[in-house]
């Protein structure tokens, strides 16, 4: 069974010692956690899911506009079929996916080298996509950031060791729509409204 923590015990100081505990052993054992308590804003996270659920409800074509083939996974949207979850799989993943990363102008190093996960991101014609969905990013990934004090202390490091090594952290923002199987009756589509993982940051 997943873990749940409770990110309160450990920023608010009320249980630091078996916040760190707990959260070593869902690290080291099943290397998944939920974390409840992380403050970011209920209504944000209803606006990310129907977001999602509007892009993702648009024609093929429409989406086909905002595929870049040449920036896989870390950038716009990928069809269904065309991703695999590990490289070894030779059955590809059914479902399709959108991609947002933190925003670079085009004249900065960063796009002229290529540098992973750093470029321009496409955004569909939705009302108040762009804002929603940069909005919930910024929020996640700074409880990511935080996240990474209580990482380091249960490390045996000092709180602030990851700050500096985070400063641009090559993050990403995932939206992934699953449709139903076929064939299965009352089966419905699911939105997850985003993932980052300490291996994309």
């Amino acid at each position: 069974m997943i873990p749940t923590l409770d990110w309160q015990r450990f920023s608010t100081g009320r249980d630091r010692a078996g916040f760190l505990a707990d959260l070593g052993a869902a690290c080291k054992t099943p290397g998944f956690f939920l974390l409840t308590g992380h403050r970011i804003d209920p209504a944000l996270v209803s606006a990310t899911f129907a977001a999602a659920g509007e892009l993702f409800e648009l024609t093929e074509a429409e989406k086909r506009t905002l595929s870049l083939p040449s920036r896989p996974k870390d950038r716009g949207w990928s069809k269904i079929g065309t991703e695999s979850s590990t490289a070894d799989n030779p059955h590809p993943d059914r479902r399709e996916s959108f991609g947002i990363g933190p925003e670079t102008p085009g004249a900065a190093p960063q796009m002229r080298w290529g540098t992973p996960y750093r470029g321009t991101n496409v955004w569909p014609d939705l009302p108040e996509f762009r804002e929603i969905m940069l909005n919930y990013f910024n929020a996640a990934q700074a409880l990511s950031l935080a996240l990474h004090r209580a990482i380091a202390a249960d490390l045996g490091f000092p709180e602030g060791w990851f700050d500096a090594r985070f400063r641009k952290p090559d993050a990403s923002l995932r939206l992934i729509h699953y449709p139903p199987s076929r064939g299965l009756a009352g089966s419905r589509a699911r939105w997850e409204p985003g993932r980052m993982s300490t291996r994309e940051l």
